[in-house]
């Protein structure tokens, strides 16, 4: 996949995406110059610039946004976190809007769209994003259409070039979440979306050590209506995670092609388990989207679910405990963010309801069910038998 960009100020050539991982943001090359935007820690400025006061903008966050605008095709802008990234989305809509969203989705983006209905400000049609028609049909005379694929974290597959198409031909705002597919696998500005939000302390960060946001859009109206939502609300970025992030989004190609090999080998040899209810992983033929992932990602992804059937026992032994939890080796045990280079392992209902508080209507629950991020930790690509599998699913015996 390729994007366009500029090299040297002046010439405009098409680069792969990997390359733009590598190559944007770096400052101009002066003799005994930095090949990386520094750390810079600052709050006053000086006068004269564009700014004066960092909150209002700061040279080393233009770095990062230069990376994650060129490898998104828009215009990005960094914020304190990804949950940041879409409240200032959310400030994008219109009054009182009709906002179509999916009812399995990141739970505190739900959950702030469902605090605006609550609030009265926002009518809030909750559909199955997976299932194309009953979109469309819940966009009658909607103004806003929130998606996100694949969802988090049932790993649903939303038909995007259908979906993104559709909301810009009504003049409805698309909002696209592309948190776990990474521009990567995905570029759902040419597909028509108008705002693209990410937490970059996932993939993008990839190493458990900050937490950043970014949104991307193609209109510059759009750009400066969430720089001023950055700016009046203080979500700005550190200094420090900026860096962090940047540094992280350079080797994004690497860990993402890693990674994706990791969930495709783990994802196979837990649906062939006797203990394993469900695997859902968009590239295996058992997804139900497969062709439709196959069709319009550029790859399956690092993210995989897997269940155990409601018959199934532990194996009897010393390890029986250990070996009723999906991937249950030391490493597991120290869960990071999701795409991140720490292994992340969930076993909790996929939407938590809080406690005391009764459950909203589409909350879902899903007991029994993992839900891993299989990133950097090495698997065997071709266990010879069954001690390796068993080796590969709970960790070397004891």
């Amino acid at each position: 996949m390729a994007a366009r960009t500029r090299r040297g100020g002046d010439v405009s050539v098409s680069l792969r995406l990997e390359t733009v991982a590598i190559s944007a943001g770096r400052p101009a090359p002066v003799p005994d110059g930095p090949l990386n935007a520094p750390i810079t820690p600052a709050s006053a400025l000086h006068a004269g610039g564009a700014s004066g006061y960092a909150r209002d903008g700061h040279p080393p966050w233009q770095a990062l946004e230069e990376v994650i605008g060129a490898l998104e095709g828009g215009h990005a802008l960094a914020l304190s976190s990804g949950m940041a990234a879409a409240t200032a989305a959310i400030s994008l809509f219109p009054a009182h809007p009709a906002v179509v969203a999916p009812e399995v989705a990141y739970m505190d983006v739900r959950r702030s769209l469902l605090r605006l209905q609550d609030q009265g400000r926002a009518q809030v049609r909750l559909v199955d994003v997976t299932d194309s028609e009953a979109v469309i049909a819940a966009c009658d005379g909607a103004d806003v259409l929130w998606l996100e694929s694949p969802t988090n974290p049932l790993l649903g597959i939303a038909d995007l070039p259908r979906l993104c198409a559709f909301a810009r031909e009504r003049d409805i705002l698309c909002v696209v979440d592309n948190t776990l597919a990474t521009p990567l696998l995905q570029r759902p500005l040419t597909l028509g979306a108008d705002v693209v939000v990410h937490s970059a302390t996932k993939a993008m960060g990839g190493h458990s050590d900050l937490l950043l946001g970014a949104t991307v859009v193609r209109h510059r109206q759009h750009h400066n209506a969430l720089h001023e939502a950055r700016e009046m609300g203080g979500a700005t970025p550190g200094a420090l995670e900026t860096y962090l992030c940047l540094r992280g989004l350079r080797t994004l190609p690497l860990r993402l092609e890693r990674s994706q090999a990791n969930a495709a080998v783990l994802a196979q040899r837990l649906s062939e388990h006797p203990e394993v209810h469900e695997v859902r992983y968009p590239g295996l033929s058992s997804h139900p989207q497969h062709d439709r992932a196959r069709a319009t990602l550029a790859g399956a992804g690092f993210m995989l679910r897997a269940r155990r059937g409601p018959l199934a026992r532990p194996p009897a032994g010393p390890r029986s405990h250990q070996a009723t939890r999906i991937g249950s080796d030391p490493a597991m045990a120290r869960c990071g963010p999701a795409g991140t280079t720490q292994p992340l392992r969930h076993h909790c209902p996929i939407i938590k309801g809080k406690p005391g508080q009764p459950r909203r209507r589409g909350t879902l629950y899903e007991n029994g069910a993992a839900q891993t991020a299989c990133l950097l930790k090495g698997i065997p690509q071709d266990p010879p038998g069954e001690d390796s599998r068993r080796r590969a699913l709970y960790g070397a015996p004891d």
